[in-house]
C-alpha cells in the first residue's frame, strides 16, 4: 500500500499542509484578509474572492458551502473568518461548520474592530494565536487511500488529450486502485463525451443525473446568450490543434482515468474519502473549478496544460503537468511533470507512474512550482441570475508513425502531427504511405483516408466531427473543413463509429 506523511485530523482525512486559513465573507473583507496573511507567517493563507455580501438565496447558499468547505479542508488546521459586518452571508453557519470539524476558528468584524487598519492589526494577532495552537502537530504515516485528488485542465491543446490528460488519468487509476478518491469537474467540457461518461456510471440513477447536469449547464449558458457548442473549442484551443467540442471533451475526460464513475456531487460539496472516481458539477472556468474541488476536500490538485497555465491555489498544492514540449521548455520553472515524453515514446503508464509518485511526494511535503512562487488564485463560482430562472474502461495506447504522427486508436481516420510538418513530407501508416498535401503545424490533424462532406472524422476511437468539404489523405483537418456534429439534425450523440 502506498503511503505519505500527513497531518492527522480529528474529523476526516489527514492534511498534506497545516495552514491557518483567513476566509473573507465578501469582496469588501477580502483586502483585509489578504493583508493579514501578507503580514503573517507563510503558513497563514488568505482566500480573497470577488463576490458581494448579499447575493440571491441560492447563490448565497453556494458561497456559504464553499467557504465552510475551504475551512474544513484537511489542509486547514485553523481558520479566521473575516467579515465587514453587514453581509447577508451566514457567518455563524460557516464558523459552526468549521468548528464541527474540530478546527480552532475565530471571527473578526471590520465594523466591530474599528475599521480596516485596526482589523488588520487584530487579525495578525489572532492568526498568530491560531498558528501557535496548531504548530505542534507533526506528520505521521498515512495511507494513500485517504487522499482526495482533484484533477483539472486549462489552456488545452492537442497534447493535452494525447499526453498530459491520459497520464494524469493513469495516476488517478493507481490512486483508485490504492483505495483513494479522484475527482474531475468542468461539466461543460463533458459535452460531446457525456455519453461515454454515462456508460461508465455505476447505476442508472447516476447515469441520468450526469446527463441531466450536462443539459442544465448547457441550458444555463443559453439563458446568458452563450452557445457552448458553437463557442468551443476556444480560439486558443483551436490554435493548439483542437477542432471540435467533441475532440476537446474526449481529451478532457481522459484525465479522470478509466475506472467506473462512482458518484456526482454539487459544486463545493464534500467529496467522499475512499470514494473511487467521483465527478463534481462545476463551470468551465478553471480557477472556480479548482476551488470547488478544494472546498470539497481535495488535498492535492493536478492541473494539466498544453499552451501554458500557471494557476495555483492558496490551500491545496497544485501539480502542473504539460504534454507540450515547447511549454515544458519555456515554462520549465512552472511545471512539475513533463508528459511530453509520450511523444518520444514513453508510455502513458510510465508517465502516469511519475505523476503518482509526484502526488505522494507533494502530499508528504514537497513544494510544487506554484507553491514555491506563491501562485494562489482563488474565485468562487457565482450562480448567475439567469441560472436562477476513457471509454468503456479501456485506455487508448496510441502509436507513433515514423516519429511524426500519433495514431490514438485503431478506428481513427486522422492522426496528430507531433512535429511541424511540411507539404511533401511522408510517413508510413498502416494502409500505406501518407504524403502531406500541405503544411501541418504541430498538434494538428492529418487525414488518413478520403472523406466526403458529411463523413465522420474519428479520433480517440470516437466521432469528433464531420467533414464539410472533400478531404484527401494527407490533408490538414481543422476548422476550415471539419465541424462539430452536435446539434445537427443528422447526428446522434450516441452515434457509434462505423455504425
Amino acid at each position: 500500500m502506498a503511503t505519505f506523511q500527513g497531518y492527522p485530523r480529528s474529523d476526516g482525512p489527514p492534511g498534506v499542509r497545516n495552514y491557518v486559513a483567513v476566509l473573507p465573507l465578501s469582496v469588501a473583507a477580502s483586502p483585509v484578509a489578504s493583508e493579514i496573511a501578507d503580514r503573517s507567517r507563510e503558513d497563514v493563507r488568505a482566500t480573497p474572492h470577488q463576490l458581494g455580501g448579499d447575493p440571491p438565496t441560492d447563490a448565497r447558499e453556494q458561497v456559504e458551502r464553499t467557504l465552510a468547505g475551504i475551512g474544513r479542508n484537511p489542509n486547514v488546521g485553523a481558520a479566521l473568518v473575516v467579515e465587514l459586518g453587514t453581509e447577508a452571508i451566514d457567518g455563524d453557519r460557516i464558523v459552526d461548520d468549521i468548528a464541527a470539524a474540530g478546527r480552532p476558528v475565530s471571527r473578526l468584524s471590520l465594523r466591530d474592530a474599528g475599521g480596516t487598519a485596526a482589523s488588520v492589526d487584530a487579525g495578525v494577532e489572532t492568526a498568530a494565536d491560531l498558528r501557535e495552537e496548531i504548530a505542534s502537530l507533526e506528520r505521521v504515516e498515512c495511507d494513500a487511500s485517504s487522499l482526495i485528488f482533484g484533477v483539472e485542465c486549462g489552456g488545452s491543446d492537442a497534447t493535452s488529450g494525447i499526453a498530459a490528460n491520459p497520464a494524469v488519468g493513469a495516476a488517478c487509476d493507481r490512486l483508485v486502485e490504492d483505495g483513494g478518491t479522484a475527482s474531475f469537474s468542468e461539466t461543460p467540457e463533458f459535452i460531446g463525451a457525456e455519453h461515454i461518461l454515462a456508460e461508465r456510471c455505476v447505476d442508472d440513477e447516476l447515469r441520468e443525473r450526469l446527463l441531466e447536469r450536462v443539459d442544465q449547464r448547457e441550458a444555463a449558458a443559453q439563458l446568458m446568450g452563450v452557445d457552448l457548442r458553437g463557442a468551443q473549442p476556444s480560439p486558443g484551443n483551436q490554435e493548439g490543434g483542437l477542432t471540435t467540442i467533441e475532440e476537446k471533451s474526449l481529451g478532457a475526460i481522459s484525465k479522470g482515468g478509466t475506472t467506473p464513475v462512482q458518484g456526482l456531487v454539487e459544486y463545493a460539496e464534500r467529496l467522499p474519502e475512499s470514494g473511487g472516481l467521483v465527478l463534481m458539477d462545476t463551470p468551465g472556468y478553471d480557477v472556480e473549478s479548482v476551488v470547488g474541488k478544494v472546498a470539497g476536500g481535495a488535498q492535492v490538485v493536478a492541473f494539466t496544460t498544453g499552451r501554458g497555465s500557471t494557476t495555483g491555489n492558496p490551500i491545496a498544492p497544485v501539480i502542473k503537468v504539460t504534454g507540450n514540449p515547447s511549454t515544458a521548455k519555456k515554462l520549465a520553472s512552472n511545471m512539475d511533470v513533463d508528459a511530453s515524453t509520450v511523444l518520444d515514446g514513453e508510455s502513458i503508464e510510465s508517465v502516469g507512474d511519475r505523476v503518482y509518485e509526484t502526488l505522494l511526494a507533494v502530499a508528504g511535503g514537497r513544494q510544487t512550482a506554484a507553491e514555491q512562487r506563491r501562485l494562489e488564485e482563488f474565485a468562487i463560482n457565482e450562480i448567475q441570475p439567469a441560472e436562477l430562472a476513457e471509454r468503456g474502461g479501456t485506455r487508448m495506447k496510441g502509436r507513433v508513425f515514423d516519429d511524426v504522427a500519433l495514431h490514438m486508436a485503431e478506428a481513427d481516420n486522422v492522426v496528430t502531427a507531433i512535429t511541424d510538418l511540411e507539404e511533401g513530407d511522408t510517413f508510413a501508416a498502416d494502409d500505406g504511405e501518407i504524403e502531406l498535401r500541405e503544411d501541418v503545424p504541430f498538434g494538428h490533424k492529418i487525414a488518413l483516408v478520403s472523406l466526403s462532406p458529411g463523413d465522420r472524422v474519428v479520433k480517440y476511437g470516437e466521432i469528433i466531427g464531420a467533414a464539410t468539404d472533400p478531404i484527401r489523405p494527407g490533408e490538414w483537418v481543422h476548422t476550415h473543413n471539419c465541424e462539430s456534429t452536435r446539434g445537427r439534425p443528422d447526428a446522434d450523440a450516441t452515434e457509434e463509429v462505423n455504425a
